[in-house]
């Protein structure tokens, strides 16, 4: 068998999300998927760090440890991916394709990484290139299934599913994709008959067990996914996303009271008001629209995770599963001695954003002091423009930055008199292991006629100017 694996003609950074943690689902006006997005789709790694990009600054004296030691650079991105640093994971990923670039395996981990942070389009490229170097390899067509069925993309996706079943009849990815796309395309009862197959086999597996359970609830039998997911809470694994959709169910089943209680065990009393409005919207749709608007709705932004989420609770994660169980477990009589008697508040209206504050720019972090060296591309003054400006100019100049992330940098210079003043987004493209290799890239972009800087480690923005991209 082989598949079409034609490259995008552009690929655009996603808003990046973190499973591990719970967001609001509405911010500056728009709809945000809540975290029962990771409805089948979430690669089974580690929860996130508190700063994933603590590890990027050390990532390159680990990769040439490993190279001297002839050690594989695949063993280090896997430990990475694992401990849940999928920001410091990626460039290792890359380094170990370009290594063996005829291997499959460093381009499924790069794929499976770049889902973590939410980079959805660019994982769909990772894993198209896996599936160019094996077309047998299960774990590439799952991934690529996963990704498409992220970009809404379901019906392409089932045929790549299907494929990695045939060739590992067990593979648990590819049967939580197949059973999601199945749902997604309306053949809900061939869904529902794939998850009970798949259970019948492995009654213990939790992902499999969840995503059942919010099938049935979204698909008109709230009672039973209710009840589904209710035991899948009483497991010790159970964590953020499984209360959540926990929530979700609820409210599907009318019972917005447990619903607002189980919301409130991972978010503050702020959020749990947004999450809430969510959930009712998402009731209000048809069965069938209920999963395209959360598989494919915008990925929210990644969660502070180092702050508690709840007043009443502390951060811990034995304390949550244990209130979770005590919510589900609760009859009509105890009800009564809810600490969450009232739904939250309702939010304070958002301010209003600046004048450059025109688009989302949780695709485009802004850069980590001693993240790496990098190479500054462009300036832009509105948000919208260092949005559309990446999109550009990673497709233009794809073989020198293709393999790159875009972080972005803020200035601004103020009222003086002469240029560069006001404010202005950089645009920076990274990071890069060494000077050498950031002089290089560089060369490349101004022989074809770029503006590009090369950008040290630094913790001061204002370190750094470049004048001619202001010009």
């Amino acid at each position: 068998m082989h598949h079409q694996t034609t490259r995008p003609a552009s690929i655009s950074p996603v808003d990046k999300s973190c499973d591990e943690g719970v967001t609001a689902p509405v911010r500056s006006g728009r709809l945000l998927r809540s975290s029962v997005a990771a409805v089948a789709l979430a690669v089974a790694l580690a929860g996130c760090t508190a700063n994933p990009e603590s590890r990027i600054a050390d990532y390159a004296t680990s990769t040439r440890t490993m190279e001297q030691g002839g050690n594989s650079l695949l063993s280090l991105a896997e430990t990475m991916a694992a401990d849940g640093d999928h920001a410091a994971a990626v460039p290792v990923f890359r380094r170990a394709h370009a290594r063996d670039p005829n291997a499959a395996e460093p381009l499924v981990g790069l794929g499976r990484s770049l889902m973590a942070l939410g980079q959805v389009a660019a994982a769909e490229h990772a894993f198209r290139d896996a599936v160019d170097r094996d077309d047998n390899d299960p774990d590439a067509l799952a991934g690529l299934g996963s990704a498409l069925v992220r970009l809404n993309r379901p019906e392409a996706a089932i045929a790549l599913f299907e494929d990695a079943l045939r060739i590992d009849f067990d593979h648990g990815e590819a049967t939580r994709g197949l059973a999601l796309a199945l749902d997604m395309t309306g053949q809900h009862d061939a869904a529902i008959a794939t998850y009970e197959q798949a259970l019948d086999r492995d009654s213990e597996d939790l992902k499999l067990r969840n995503n059942y359970g919010l099938s049935l609830a979204l698909f008109g039998e709230s009672d039973a996914g209710v009840r589904v997911l209710e035991d899948v809470l009483r497991d010790d694994r159970a964590g953020p996303s499984q209360r959540q959709n926990m929530a979700l169910a609820y409210v599907l089943a009318g019972n917005e009271r447990d619903a607002v209680r189980m919301i409130a065990i991972d978010q503050d009393t702020r959020t749990v008001g947004q999450t809430l409005d969510y959930f009712r919207i998402i009731k209000m749709l048809a069965p069938e629209d209920r999963l395209a608007a959360l598989v494919a709705g915008t990925t929210p932004p990644k969660q502070d995770t180092t702050r508690p989420a709840n007043r009443s609770y502390d951060n811990d994660a034995e304390t949550r599963v244990e209130t979770a169980r005590r919510i589900v477990g609760l009859d009509v009589e105890q009800v009564v001695e809810d600490p969450f008697p009232e739904p939250a508040p309702m939010p304070e209206p958002e301010p209003e954003p600046a004048p450059h504050e025109d688009a989302d720019l949780s695709g485009i972090p802004l850069m980590a002091p001693g993240e790496g060296w990098s190479l500054q591309i462009a300036a832009y003054r509105k948000a919208s423009q260092l949005v559309a400006g990446w999109k550009l100019l990673r497709e233009k100049y794809f073989s020198i930055i293709g393999d790159l992330e875009p972080r972005r940098t803020e200035i601004d210079f103020g009222d003086r008199p002469e240029k560069p003043n006001g404010f202005f987004y950089r645009l920076n493209a990274g990071p890069l292991t060494s000077l050498e290799e950031a002089t290089e890239k560089c060369r490349q972009m101004r022989d074809l006629g770029a503006d590009c800087w090369v950008r040290p480690p630094e913790e001061d923005e204002n370190a750094a100017p470049t004048p001619e991209l202001f010009q």
